[in-house]
């Protein structure tokens, strides 16, 4: 119960700093191709982490099976 309290927490605390450290035009995100890559390679590495998201989840019930 804690993490549902404890993580919004923290995005919380960093979201806004980090929010007016990146709108700055020197920060080096914000030169050359680099706005639109980052944001296409977060989206690209989604569909491996749902793969291994469900081999976790699929272990984890074997294994409560298991101990049933």
């Amino acid at each position: 119960m804690a993490f549902f309290v404890l993580i919004p927490a923290v995005f919380g605390i960093f979201i806004g700093p980090l929010e007016k450290v990146l709108a700055r035009p020197e920060v080096w995100m914000n030169r050359g191709r680099r706005g639109w890559v980052l944001p296409l390679g977060s989206l690209l590495a989604i569909p491996p982490m749902m793969v291994v998201a469900g081999f976790v989840a699929a272990f984890m019930l074997a294994w409560a099976a298991v101990l049933a």
